[in-house]
This record gives structure tokens, sequence and C-alpha cells, in this order.
């Protein structure tokens, strides 16, 4: 009997896999034709039993749909623990599931890589650097620049920042640090040292 249920079940909108920040809260949605019920599964386990509600997994109620259609929803807090889960739905009667969907978290990120400095002229330094790796649609959303005491935000996704001083001391090493940020916080820094270069006029 289950088979024969099979045949008519029709899922119209199925889970997607999502990547998103550390701690921010997602929604998967399911709608079938042809069912009475239907229920999301993370792994094996239906979201619904105590594992999953304490790993932050929150199945919604079944609501139905110009009569036809059941649709349900599952949000999840993404947490670390909920990295890489696996999730679909179920279709009853008939045992029938989705397609798969992978929940993939980005948490802070790691350095920029290939920092580098270029002398513009005796008190402007040019710095540059290459972005970490951030998954689709987890943007970088600035960088936090430490030169000496002085602490920069970069609000945007430059890789190039122009520090400038006013008479500076040759002498004296800086030691500068670059760090990406994400809607996690502030990732790994970077760190790069060098003396500026005196700049001698006829």
């Amino acid at each position: 009997m289950e088979n024969l249920y099979s045949l008519f079940i029709e899922f119209t909108t199925q889970p997607v896999s999502l990547n998103t920040s550390l701690n921010s809260t997602v929604t998967f949605t399911c709608e079938a034709t042809g069912v009475r019920f239907i229920y999301f599964n993370v792994g094996e386990t239906p979201a619904s039993e105590t594992i999953n509600i304490n790993r932050g997994f929150t199945e919604l109620g079944q609501d139905t749909i110009n009569g036809t259609i059941r649709r349900r929803q599952l949000s999840v807090h993404a947490r670390e623990i909920n990295n890489n889960s696996i999730i679909y739905c179920s279709a009853a009667p008939g045992n029938t599931r989705s397609d798969n969907a992978t929940l993939t978290i980005q948490g802070l990120l790691d350095s920029v890589v290939d920092l580098n400095y270029t002398f513009m002229n005796g008190s402007n330094v040019l710095l540059t650097w290459k972005a970490p790796y951030t998954l689709d649609n987890v943007p970088i959303t600035g960088y936090y620049i430490v030169n000496g005491l002085v602490d920069i935000t970069i609000p945007n996704n430059n890789t190039n920042f122009i520090l400038s001083t006013t008479n500076p001391d040759p002498c004296i090493l800086n030691n500068v640090s670059v760090s990406p940020i994400n809607d996690v916080g502030i990732g790994l820094s970077n760190n790069i040292s060098f003396y500026y270069e005196t700049v001698y006029t006829q």
C-alpha cells in the first residue's frame, strides 16, 4: 500500500542547501502534494526528536495550501555542532523522501593572505592583501587594521588601504595587523612590520 501511495506523491518544494554564518538562524521549507503529513529529518533522525531540538532544530507546524499542498518549515540555529548537517523531509503515507540538503556554517574567518606594503612617499604606505576563503552568500563585511595604538575598521571588502602619518620616525618599527570581519566577528589576524623610509628633499 505504501508503494501505491508513493505514486501520487510530488514534492513541489524541496529543502535546498544553505550557507550561513555561525549563530544565525535559517529556515528550510518543504511542500508536497498527494500526502497527509510531511516532516523533516536531520540525518536519519526526525527533527522533532529531543536530540535535535537540543541542537537548535525547531520543526514548525504543518500548513495546508489550497486544500492539496502540505507545507512545513524547519528553523535551525546555526551552531557549530550543526555544521554540514544533512536535512531532508519525508512524506506519509508512502515513506517518500525529498532530496538531501546540506547546512554549511561559516565561523570566524582565517587570516588574510599575501599581506604586503608599498611605500608611496615618506608618510604614506599602501597595504595590500588577498581575502581569505569564505562560503558563497556569507560575505566579508570589512577589515580591522591595527597600526600601533590606532585601530581602523574598513566597512567594505576592499583589499587595500593607505596608512598615512605625519613626520614618521624611520627608526621606529611599525607593526600592523589586518583581520577580516564577517557577521560572526573579527577573524584571525595577519601581521607585517616595516620602517618608514626617509625622504630627502633638495
